[in-house]
């Protein structure tokens, strides 16, 4: 069964949508919002906001918003929140299992002056109080409860719910829910695009101040919402569509503190539009997100063919970008991979706003989404653009084997404008599998020779973003080493397309240990792992990039189990 609410336009009701703390439940719509604040009795000192970073587990989150519940840290204490609602009622468990926990707990609402804000009662094992004294704890209640509620009386309707969530968890599998959760744990409101998404992470959100959109993030955020709610799929999708520029760009990036004019992020969008289609069947949803789809596949064409061979390269415009605009790390950024060893001897034109390399996993996905523009153009009766768009498709793929393939290494690669290859390997040389653009022969070539060897992709931790033999695998940092969902979803996917049914099932399978890994341990579904012991914590005091806890698309190394393409 999938439940279902509203994202786009939320229903009444509570809903912990609040990006900076997770322990608040925000009233839908108007925004009052019960906050639950804990004391340190020994030193006095006040815990406000539950951070990503303090949770030990995030435990079930009910679809339909009814029930949730979490563990974190604090003190050196392990505390539980569990939240149950039903339209305007609301009750709070807060408990800890550790005797003599020296914490209480106490609520407010806020705004703190508001006409006609439902009351909020704190109820203990001997009745109402001031605050909470855990371990034994009690429950917050707001909304329109009786006067005499009783601690009994919410406890049931918690546990009601409880229930309710825990049954519609065990019709699935471990994967599928350390999705869900985290998907859903993650999703918040925001006033400033009026919607309800799902970002990278709420604390990302706050470094940004106060919401942030990542491209190619957001569409894989929609696709992995497919498998449970066609409704935030879309919200998700449609976030991202809603920002573009006004000449069809979506923008790599965009926030409350900045936005990148320069530069826009892979194309994989019309991807997992389709993906989600196959699934929900809901053409209205084709409808509303095709026109932003299409302005943004030509306006790649448009701008980012700088030494007009008919091949696409990474570039930054001549516009305001945060962390570098008009230069090479823009064009880096606009990649997707920020650091990686990729794009170490690249150049960058300041004429065309492009590197001076034309890129192999840009041009597979940019083929692609011509292919799906025109599946989505002929279900929506658009026959002429869609024939327009499988011509422009087949095209490329043309040209990507005339300019791009490499038989003596036996697989594509990125070529200079000079016309030398770069012999920097990465996993987006298989996206033409995705494309297909390779022949048989190419395609066993491409697996046996590079995917499939040991020295390079394979191994137990797989793939990772650099060769195994390559000196910048050791740095293990970010894109120079570590193990990429999105990276392991769109080479598995190219698998599936061209038959390698086998190759395509080890991956998924070595991909889903890796996840249920980090998920078991602390259900954390994390930004990237190690390629060498599988771990997604890494050790940030050398300078390398955190792997976030809590990033939704650590969930693509599970979703090639769970989810079936079509």
């Amino acid at each position: 069964m999938v439940l279902s609410t509203s994202y786009l336009n939320p229903n009444p009701g509570w809903r912990l949508w609040d990006a900076a703390r997770l322990n608040g439940v925000v009233m839908m719509p108007g925004g009052l919002e019960l906050v639950i604040e804990f004391r340190h009795s020994p030193t006095g000192d006040i815990l406000g906001a539950v951070k990503n970073d303090d949770v030990v587990e995030f435990g079930p989150y009910a679809i339909d918003g009814s029930y949730a519940r979490l563990d974190f840290n604090w003190r050196g204490w392990r505390i539980r929140l569990e939240y149950a609602c039903d339209g305007g009622l609301l009750a709070c468990r807060c408990s800890s299992a550790e005797a003599d926990c020296p914490i209480s707990v106490a609520a407010r609402i806020e705004p703190s002056i508001t006409p006609g804000q439902p009351p909020v009662r704190l109820i203990g094992p001997r009745g109402e109080v001031e605050t909470l004294q855990l371990p034994e704890g009690g429950c917050v209640a707001a909304g329109p409860w009786d006067e005499k509620v009783s601690l009994d009386r919410l406890l049931r309707f918690i546990e009601e719910r409880r229930l309710l969530a825990i049954n519609e968890e065990k019709q699935h599998s471990d994967g599928w829910i350390g999705i869900e959760r985290t998907i859903m744990w993650q999703t918040i409101y925001s006033s400033e695009i009026e919607r309800a998404y799902t970002p990278v992470g709420r604390d990302v959100c706050e470094h940004w101040g106060g919401y942030v959109l990542f491209s190619w993030d957001a569409f894989f955020a929609g696709l992995l919402s497919s498998l449970f709610s066609p409704e935030l799929a879309e919200a998700n999708v449609r976030a991202m569509l809603d920002a573009a520029m006004p000449n069809g760009m979506v923008p790599n990036m965009r926030s409350t503190k900045a936005t990148s004019y320069d530069r826009s992020g892979p194309p994989v969008g019309s991807h997992c539009v389709w993906e989600i289609y196959k699934r929900t069947k809901d053409k209205g949803f084709l409808e509303r997100t095709f026109d932003g789809l299409l302005a943004w596949h030509r306006w790649y064409g448009a701008t980012r063919d700088g030494n007009g061979d008919g091949l696409l390269e990474y570039g930054s415009s001549p516009k305001y970008g945060p962390e570098g605009s008009f230069c090479l790390q823009g064009a880096k950024f606009e990649s997707g991979l920020d650091n990686s060893h990729t794009y170490d001897n690249a150049t960058f034109n300041s004429e065309t706003a492009t590197m001076e390399l034309v890129d192999v996993g840009l041009n597979s996905l940019w083929a692609h989404d011509a292919e799906c523009l025109a599946f989505i153009a002929l279900e929506l009766g658009r026959s002429e653009i869609a024939h327009e768009l499988m011509a422009e498709y087949n095209q490329t793929k043309s040209r990507m084997n005339d300019l791009l393939w490499s038989e003596y290494r036996g697989i594509y690669l990125n070529r200079h404008w000079n016309g030398k290859f770069s012999e920097e390997l990465s996993p987006t040389l298989f996206y033409p599998l995705l494309a297909g653009a390779p022949s048989r022969d190419m395609a066993l070539r491409m697996i046996r020779e590079h995917l499939l060897n040991e020295e390079e992709f394979w191994g137990e931790y797989v793939i990772p973003s650099t060769p195994r033999n390559h000196p910048a695998f050791h740095d293990g940092d970010y894109w120079r080493g570590r193990i990429w969902g999105p990276m392991n979803y769109l080479v598995w996917a190219g698998l599936k397309r061209m038959g390698f049914e086998r190759e395509a099932g080890l991956l998924a399978e070595k991909s889903l240990n890796l996840f249920l890994r980090g998920w078991k341990e602390r259900t954390h579904c994390y930004e990237h792992y190690s390629p060498i012991d599988g771990t997604g914590w890494i050790d940030t005091r050398g300078g390398a990039h955190q792997s976030f806890p809590a990033y939704f698309w650590g969930g693509l190394l599970a979703f090639l189990s769970v989810a079936r393409l079509s």
